[in-house]
Order: structure tokens, then sequence, then C-alpha cells
């Protein structure tokens, strides 16, 4: 971030994908320059969307609910 201020000097938001070895050693991916979370606006899904400001880690942790819901409706099935 720091070196892309450099070039960029209006850059004020940035999205870093960082993936984990089975270690546990971070690699970086990509980074993102535009905000993706408009995205959820577009379609009118405005819960998810002020989630995904007020707080990344809660909305992970949202994501992660609805998985493991999903997983054990389906496990019942």
């Amino acid at each position: 971030a720091r070196y892309l201020e450099k070039t960029l000097p209006d850059l004020a938001d940035i999205g870093l994908d960082i993936g984990l070895t089975k270690k546990g050693k971070p690699l970086f991916i990509e980074c993102n320059g535009r905000d993706q979370r408009y995205a959820f606006g577009n379609v009118r899904m405005m819960e998810e969307w002020k989630a995904t400001y007020a707080n990344p880690m809660g909305y992970a942790r949202y994501l992660l609910d609805k998985i493991d819901a999903q997983e054990k409706k389906d496990s019942t099935d």
C-alpha cells in the first residue's frame, strides 16, 4: 500500500487478496484498487452491503455461518 501510494497519490481504498500455505505463510495474490462491494447495492442486497462496510470480520463470520447452516441442512436432507 505504501509503494502504491507513491505513484497513486489519491489511493484511498485497496483490497489485498492473501492466501495462506498449509504452514500459515501468507502469499500475495493480487491487489484490487476498486471497491467490489458496490455490487451488493446494485442488486439491492442492502443488509449484506451494509455488513461489508460495518465490520469486515463480522461479515466473514456471517458468511461462514451461512455455509455451516447450509451444510447442516444438506446433511439432514
